[in-house]
């Protein structure tokens, strides 16, 4: 009967102690200290809102300017869009099509250019080679060319683009460093690795501008981020 006694005694404080374990175990999480975010990656949270604010502003600043500009320029003149009759001749003669932002028109045109006509070994070569009419064509050609690209510079003038493509450049540039100087600091919490991840998407955007250079910041953001989400995973493990 003692040994009976005794089984059930040790069997029943196995079974409290295991039950107070598990109850007591959230109150020893609660209590273990958790860590403080990095002050300078708070700080770079901070800088991220009011960069990202005047990113968004001079790309909405462009948008209305690229819109101005489409508004006011001209249409090509059809003399000045390359025939097939016009090939090879023409194509030596010509330029690709861009839009404002200098990206190729699609579907893509060869058009006249009165810089390209000009040039020293163009007029060289087409005076030894061609009849006074052709020369006389060309001339015209040249000539229609250049009052519309005058034009064209007028309109692109009048309507601020240049300006607010700068502006914009500068902007990404600046989120950029951000994110460069971002890839640097050590989150310590989950919170830190949020800031890293909205630096991350606000350099992207930014790297949607025609220069490769934005880029560079964001990858950095982004290498950094998937090692140091597992610093803070572990961190932060019961």
């Amino acid at each position: 009967m003692e040994n009976i006694t005794r089984r059930l005694f040790l069997r029943r404080g196995a079974s409290v102690a295991a039950v107070s374990s598990v109850a007591l175990a959230p109150v020893a999480a609660a209590a273990m200290p958790r860590p403080e975010e990095n002050p300078e990656l708070l700080a770079i949270g901070e800088e991220l809102k009011d960069l990202s604010a005047e990113y968004e502003s001079a790309a909405q600043a462009k948008g209305e300017a690229r819109a101005r500009y489409h508004a006011l320029v001209p249409a090509v003149p059809v003399e000045l869009v390359v025939r097939q009759q016009d090939v090879p001749w023409g194509l030596a003669m010509s330029q690709h099509e861009v839009d404002v932002d200098g990206r190729a028109v699609y579907p893509t045109r060869h058009i006249f250019s009165a810089k390209v006509m000009e040039a020293d070994h163009n007029f060289r070569w087409h005076r030894k080679a061609r009849t006074p009419h052709y020369r006389k064509v060309l001339q015209r050609l040249c000539r229609v060319a250049k009052e519309h690209e005058k034009a064209v510079a007028e309109a692109r003038e009048a309507s601020g683009y240049d300006p607010a493509d700068d502006a914009e450049y500068f902007a990404g540039v600046e989120l950029a460093k951000l994110a460069e100087r971002c890839a640097k600091v050590r989150a310590l919490t989950v919170s830190g690795l949020f800031i890293k991840a909205g630096v991350y998407e606000a350099s992207i955007k930014a790297r949607e501008h025609k220069d490769g250079l934005l880029g560079r910041g964001g990858y950095l953001c982004a290498t950094d981020l998937v090692s140091n989400m597992m610093v803070v995973a572990e961190a932060v493990r019961p």
